[in-house]
């Protein structure tokens, strides 16, 4: 608050801050630090909570208040203890310039007082505030973990493929690389194990795809985070700077016009980064519009949620079991990981464990026909049918590679395919899944605010798809009419229209009805595999 707003709103803050001190552990360093509106003196009464280097010689009311609230849980002031020159202890300076003030504190408390090196502003330091910023340097000894550098693999833009006419450029080099591959493949020796045979095939499949995409496509680089913030933006803050820094080093007489001209330069580079920025919404704005009138739904709907989501802080900590937050990578990974093991691992009654052989599982048996293998063209059906613009899995090879690859490697596909099939494994990357969480709602801390998806390996999916198709020509015998969920053509909605008919009925004929509904928690995650 400001020193003219009400003792209300005065006291409110300071008992909301007051709340929060005393809910970090004792054995934490506790630091305070902001914009404070506070002016504090050299008065004697407040012993060690303040030194005697301050830019005022009394307090104003909320340099009191925030005096009283650093007495009261042992901190000091760190900006009144260190001797410097009156410019760098100011923290504000008004629009005209003849009014300079020292509002903004950093406290810590009395325990780590000595840790504290050097508090001071930081005159040269712009960015269009009137307050300067505050700097203060802490030696600290602090148990450090070495940090492994994880250098993130380069990522390849495939629906650059459509956009830049390369399909044919892309299909006819994989088509060449597969062709030599399958020659070399001929002329190799069979002594090796199946198992090991097969994990050639994948990682030279793999290793083939990626090398031809960077090549014809390319990487892409890092997408910058205000794509509008161009050389200019910058050049024109430079310019911003350079008058601040000419207006607070020059000689008294010539004070005025400097803060003029920076007042004016000011204005001048506000306004136009604001343009920048509406421009840079505007185009937006029309490319979604160009997207809707083609159909582009996925890049449609991509720019709407843009908009209506707005800013989105980064959550980088996770809370524990205990409630902690904690935001080193390892053991945020291991909360992670330990929360996924709880959820998707449940434990079985004694009663589940036992597996009986039913009346359908005997018919199965007995009118299992033999089982043939897959052919070309049901793995190309499998292909044709997948969505596109779906994130892949590890290997980072999305349907759109398959899908353009051309006659070759579908070839190739097809062949490792039935190589898995006949010798029944399957390469070890394949019984991995990234798991991503996304938040669902609530507090972005808690590991149960978020559901988790696993992204798989794209030929992973090829082959499970092949056996889901054959199983559902085998459903209908299995799976009675009054089933509607995970049948083809069939949902919720058909069991909706059925439950109202009923009721409508029961209504007509005056009959009495009851309906049970349940809803279970995580039903997906927590179902017995």
């Amino acid at each position: 608050p400001t020193e003219e707003s009400g003792d209300e709103d005065k006291d409110s803050f300071y008992s909301a801050l007051d709340e929060l001190y005393h809910k970090i552990p004792s054995y934490d360093i506790k630091i305070v630090l902001g914009d404070a509106n506070a002016k504090i003196g050299k008065e004697d009464v407040w012993g060690t909570t303040i030194g005697k280097e301050s830019l005022h010689n009394t307090s104003n009311d909320n340099g009191k208040r925030l005096l009283s609230f650093a007495n009261s849980t042992n901190m000091c002031i760190t900006g009144t203890i260190f001797p410097h020159k009156n410019i760098h202890k100011e923290t504000w300076l008004s629009p005209d310039g003849h009014t300079r003030n020292q509002i903004d504190h950093i406290l810590i408390d009395q325990r780590h007082r000595r840790t504290v090196m050097d508090v001071r502003s930081m005159r040269g330091a712009e960015c269009g505030s009137d307050h300067f910023l505050v700097l203060m340097k802490m030696r600290q000894r602090l148990a450090t973990s070495k940090r492994e550098k994880h250098t993130a693999e380069e990522k390849i833009n495939f629906e650059k493929i459509k956009t830049l006419n390369l399909v044919d450029t892309f299909r006819i080099e994989l088509h060449n690389r597969f062709q030599i591959l399958e020659e070399a493949e001929e002329e190799q020796n069979d002594d090796q194990e199946e198992q090991e045979e097969i994990e050639r095939k994948w990682e030279t499949y793999k290793a083939t795809v990626k090398d031809v995409a960077k090549q014809v496509i390319g990487t892409d680089g890092r997408n910058p985070k205000k794509p509008w913030f161009d050389e200019q933006c910058k050049e024109k803050l430079e310019e911003r700077k350079k008058a601040k820094h000419d207006w607070l080093n020059c000689q008294l007489l010539e004070k005025e016009f400097h803060r003029q001209q920076y007042n004016s330069k000011h204005r001048e580079v506000t306004s136009f980064l604001r343009r920048k920025k509406r421009q840079s919404i505007n185009n937006l704005l029309e490319k979604a519009e160009n997207d809707r009138s083609k159909n582009n739904s996925r890049e449609f709907y991509r720019a709407v949620r843009f908009f209506k989501q707005g800013y989105k802080p980064r959550t980088c900590g996770i809370k524990d079991k205990d409630g902690t937050v904690t935001n080193e990578r390892s053991k945020v990974l291991e909360i992670w990981k330990q929360y996924f093991e709880d959820l998707l691992n449940c434990e079985s009654s004694e009663e589940e464990r036992e597996t009986q052989v039913g009346e359908e599982d005997e018919i199965l048996v007995e009118e299992e026909n033999p089982i043939v293998d897959p052919s070309l063209r049901e793995v190309e059906d499998v292909i044709k049918h997948m969505k596109s613009a779906k994130s892949p899995g590890e290997d980072g090879i999305p349907i759109e590679v398959l899908k353009y690859g051309g006659e070759a490697t579908l070839k190739y596909i097809h062949k490792l395919i039935l190589k898995i099939w006949k010798n029944e494994a399957m390469p070890r990357e394949w019984n991995e899944a990234v798991v991503i969480p996304l938040h669902k709602k609530g507090d972005k801390l808690q590991c149960t605010n978020y559901r988790g998806i696993s992204l798989l390996n794209t030929t992973y999916k090829i082959l499970s798809k092949i056996v889901l198709n054959r199983l559902n020509q085998r459903q209908t015998e299995l799976i009675g009419d009054h089933q509607a969920g995970f049948v083809k053509e069939r949902s919720t909605i058909d069991q909706i229209y059925v439950f109202k008919e009923v009721m409508s009925k029961c209504y007509e004929y005056q009959k009495e009805v009851y309906a049970l509904f349940i809803d279970f928690k995580k039903a997906y995650d927590s179902i017995k595999r």
